[in-house]
């Protein structure tokens, strides 16, 4: 090796040496930047000098050369810790909404509702003690008006709490956006500086950041392609391409509650329609990973207005002629089976739809229940050339002269064709008419039957027909149906919202039907004590995963402790995942973390190394100079 060449290599081992203090001085200056990853020099020798011999083939070293700074990253790491995170942002998101609905019902603080419920209990007992009584009537309806508007408190606040998801679901979405942005702009600033042979790990730290921030928000996987940039999926879906983002686009329903659904707006669907980003078909579940990301936990937590209607109720053999050997009733159970599917597939994942459908079932079964004392029903069901069976409120059927005297085409025009638990027609008719014959009147002059306490916003109790029955006009019941598929089907039912106490009787409570329609303006009995009774009867369960039918306390005690379990469940995911994220995080930054203290161990050693490489020149230089200035 001449002296010129041992030049060369003092100077390569100068610059290898300076290089390598550059980056532990970047490492320290950043050791407390959040995002930040340790780099390294990889260093590798220059080309050799190859020289044949008689023998061998002889090398001569040319020094070192700098081949890359490089991060110190882990995949593997990165990759889990960006899935357990967005694990974590789906348990928290829901775990904060659950506790938020446990508040609603001050269960654990403040009125409870159920306080509201003993209330009305506590003056239908007073009444039955008096039904005559101005004072108890007004407490009734006083309780009754409380009972109401404590139901409608509850149920702005679960809309305001959906409004309030909505807006964090479309700013979730909009951040998401952003940093596609950010991260296509990236993308062109390392193919920039890498092309050029600079080294763009500060703009790698910057993408790193935001991909951990965007697998909080949703499932991501990504890979980097040869010229540094990096192509990004979002739930399987390409977001961050070579050519730019695929920005996630917002559908709004065109209701008052406006929900937010987010879409690919570039991908069309087979109805035309944009590609919804996310596939609620189906439960989330770990085995699947398809419990990853706040984004989805939040639409999963508000999902859309839930009402009674939501929750399939098995049909009961006795409501069909020939029992379970009804093809009526065999077609009806099928239809059942499959609405349970859909209901633990769509409603019962939903903590805001099955909060509200459940409530709204108690809400409907209360009001209902004491309805149908106050003004009951006689009520035909039939099917095409079939015999109409009458039954009262109660459900019994009617025999001889229980059967009311009227022919039922005089009530076709006002058949309602029954619909099973998937809303398809099942091919049977219903008509409901007031039960004139024993029905309660009030105790004013008039002697009115049919004043229900609880009535409607948008639809009468009953209408009356040009139909005479016992010399009377027949009182038709409008029935509680509702197509959501029919443009001009007007929602009439006893849900949530829509009930109010009976403005007549407001007015005027001796409008209360609580006496014989005999004309003798005696107090009925019988009526407070089917009121009172109504609180033992056992109405509903509670979902159709369950046999076991319950009171209204009881319905309420279950609804409730369902409600906490399912927080706490979701409350120790949210727990359990924030240690699993913090473990993997943990982990993490053993790889990627700067010590200060190692760091400065490695400044320590090349200092050495400049220290030798400077004093190896050196020595070349007073080589040179002898042979210049002794031998020249």
């Amino acid at each position: 090796m001449s002296l010129m060449t041992s030049f060369g290599v003092g100077v390569s081992g100068l610059n290898t040496a300076q290089n390598s203090l550059n980056a532990t001085a970047h490492n320290l200056t950043n050791v407390d930047t959040k995002g930040y990853v340790r780099q390294q020099v990889l260093t590798v020798d220059k080309e050799y000098e190859r020289t044949a011999t008689l023998r061998y083939m002889d090398q001569t070293g040319h020094g070192s050369i700098v081949d890359k700074i490089r991060q110190l990253r882990d995949r593997f790491l990165d990759d889990s810790f960006r899935r357990e995170s967005g694990r974590q942002g789906f348990y928290n998101a829901q775990a904060e909404i659950v506790t938020e609905v446990e508040n609603l019902f001050g269960e654990l603080q403040g009125t409870t509702f159920q306080s509201s419920m003993q209330d009305l209990w506590k003056s239908v007992q007073e009444l039955q003690k008096e039904p005559e009584s101005v004072v108890a009537r007004t407490s009734l309806v006083e309780t009754a008006g409380t009972f109401i508007e404590r139901c409608h408190t509850i149920t702005t606040q679960l809309k305001s709490l959906r409004q309030d998801i909505n807006l964090k679901i479309e700013n979730n979405v909009k951040r998401i956006n952003e940093i596609g942005v950010r991260l296509d702009q990236i993308n062109d600033e390392v193919r920039k500086e890498e092309v050029i042979g600079q080294s763009a790990n500060d703009y790698r730290d910057e993408r790193n950041k935001l991909l951990d921030e965007l697998g909080s928000y949703v499932k991501v996987s990504y890979k980097e392609v040869k010229d540094g940039s990096v192509l990004v999926t979002v739930e399987g879906t390409q977001f961050v391409t070579e050519f730019g983002v695929n920005e996630i686009g917002l559908k709004t329903t065109d209701d008052e509650l406006k929900l937010h659904t987010p879409v690919w707006n570039f991908d069309i669907n087979d109805d035309k329609e944009p590609r919804e980003v996310f596939n609620f078909d189906f439960p989330p579940t770990s085995a699947a990973d398809t419990d990853i990301g706040s984004l989805k936990g939040l639409l999963l937590a508000r999902g859309r207005q839930g009402r009674y209607t939501d929750i399939p109720v098995q049909p009961k053999p006795e409501d069909y002629e020939e029992g379970e050997d009804d093809e009526h009733y065999i077609s009806a159970m099928r239809a059942f089976e499959q609405a349970k599917v859909n209901y633990n597939n769509t409603v019962a994942p939903s903590l805001l739809t099955n909060t509200e459908a459940q409530f709204d079932q108690l809400i409907h079964g209360l009001t209902t229940m004491i309805n149908d004392i106050l003004a009951p029903n006689l009520t035909a069901t039939w099917t095409d050339g079939g015999v109409p069976v009458w039954k009262n409120s109660e459900g019994k059927v009617l025999e001889g002269d229980e059967i009311p005297n009227i022919d039922i085409s005089d009530l076709e025009d006002y058949k309602i064709e029954e619909k099973d638990a998937l809303g398809n027609p099942t091919g049977r008719y219903k008509v409901s008419i007031l039960d004139v014959k024993n029905a309660p009147v009030s105790a004013d002059k008039t002697k009115t039957p049919g004043n229900a306490l609880f009535d409607r916003k948008s639809t009468p109790r009953y209408k009356e027909l040009d139909v005479e029955m016992d010399g009377k006009k027949v009182m038709l019941y409008n029935s509680e149906d509702y197509d959501p598929n029919y443009e001009g089907s007007k929602y009439s039912m006893f849900s949530m919202g829509e009930i109010e106490v009976n403005k007549q009787i407001r007015e005027n409570v001796s409008l209360i039907p609580l006496s014989y329609n005999t004309n003798t303006g005696d107090y009925s009995m019988d009526i407070a004590a089917k009121l009172n009774k109504v609180w033992d009867e056992k109405f509903a369960v509670l979902n159709p995963n369950t046999l076991t039918k319950n009171t209204f306390m009881e319905y309420y005690t279950a609804f409730t402790s369902e409600v906490a379990n399912t927080g706490h469940t979701l409350k120790a995911m949210a727990k359990s995942q924030e240690t699993t994220t913090q473990s993997v995080d943990n982990q993490r930054q053993q790889v990627l973390g700067t010590s200060s203290d190692e760091e400065l161990t490695h400044m320590i050693k090349f200092q050495q190394a400049f220290n030798a490489a400077s004093r190896y020149i050196t020595v070349i230089d007073e080589m040179l100079e002898h042979v210049v200035t002794r031998l020249g």
